[in-house]
C-alpha cells in the first residue's frame, strides 16, 4: 500500500474508533442523567453500578439480570443500558410499587418511618427505561410482595443481582432465592449494606452461612457488593 493512502486508512480508523467512542460516553452521560432523575441513589452510586455492569459485560459473564426494589427505575435503567443493547439477557425487576411494606422484627424502629413511602407503577418504570434507551422488550416487570411473588419464579442463571429492599426479611429472601444462581464472576449489589441494619445482618448471616470466603466491597457509605465465584 502506498504511504499516503495508507495514512489516510489508518487517520480515518482512528476518527471512527473516536466517533464510536464518543457514542458510547454520550449514552453513558444520557442513561446516568435519566437514572439520577428516577432514583434514591446518587450519582456516583449509579455511575459505579454503571461501572460494575460494564465489569460483567467484558468478563462475558453470561446471564440474566434482576433487581429486588425497582422504585422508579432509575437504578435498573443504569445496569440495564450497560447489560442488555445487543445481547440475548433480560432483566427482571421486582417491587411491590405501593410504597414501602412493614419492617420486621429484625429491623430497627426508625424504619417504620419509610412506610408507605417511595409509590411508584410499572408505567413509570418502563418510561425510565425507554429514555434511558434500554430495550423494553427484554425487561419483565413484576409487582407484588417478595413472599408472594418469588416462590414460583423459576430463576434462570444469572450475571447482576441488585438488591435494594431495605429490611431483613425481604433481602434474606432474595438471597436464599437467587444467591446460588448467580455465575462466576458476576455480581450482587446490596444497596442498603451501609444504611439499614436489618439489611447488614440479613447479608451477614447468609454470606457467613453460604459463602464465608466471599469479600464486600465498598462502593459508598451505603452501598457494597460481592463478585460470586
Amino acid at each position: 500500500m502506498e504511504v499516503i493512502p495508507r495514512v489516510r486508512y489508518v487517520a480515518q480508523r482512528l476518527l471512527d474508533s473516536l466517533d464510536a467512542a464518543g457514542a458510547r460516553f454520550s449514552r453513558r452521560r444520557r442513561t446516568l442523567r435519566v437514572a439520577t432523575r428516577n432514583s434514591l441513589c446518587g450519582r456516583y452510586r449509579l455511575g459505579r453500578l454503571q461501572g460494575l455492569a460494564d465489569e460483567v459485560r467484558r468478563r462475558d459473564v453470561p446471564g440474566d439480570v434482576v433487581e429486588c426494589g425497582v422504585y422508579r427505575g432509575g437504578s435498573a435503567a443504569a445496569i440495564g443500558e450497560r447489560l442488555l443493547p445487543g445481547s440475548s439477557r433480560r432483566m427482571w425487576l421486582f417491587d411491590v410499587f405501593t410504597g414501602m411494606p412493614p419492617p420486621g422484627s429484625q429491623d430497627p424502629w426508625e424504619a417504620w418511618t419509610d412506610v408507605g413511602k417511595f409509590v411508584s407503577n410499572e408505567a413509570i418504570v418502563r418510561g425510565t427505561l425507554e429514555a434511558a434507551g434500554v430495550p423494553v422488550d427484554l425487561v419483565r416487570i413484576v409487582p407484588g410482595r417478595f413472599e408472594d411473588t418469588l416462590p414460583d419464579f423459576e430463576v434462570p442463571p444469572l450475571a447482576f443481582l441488585h438488591l435494594d429492599c431495605d429490611w431483613y426479611g425481604p433481602v434474606k429472601l432474595c438471597l436464599q432465592t437467587f444467591f446460588e444462581a448467580v455465575r462466576p464472576g458476576g455480581c450482587i449489589v446490596f444497596d442498603d449494606y451501609g444504611y439499614w441494619s436489618g439489611c447488614r445482618r440479613a447479608v451477614d448471616e447468609f454470606l457467613a452461612e453460604r459463602s464465608p470466603g466471599a469479600r464486600l466491597v465498598r462502593i459508598d457509605s451505603t452501598s457494597h457488593y460481592v463478585r460470586k465465584d
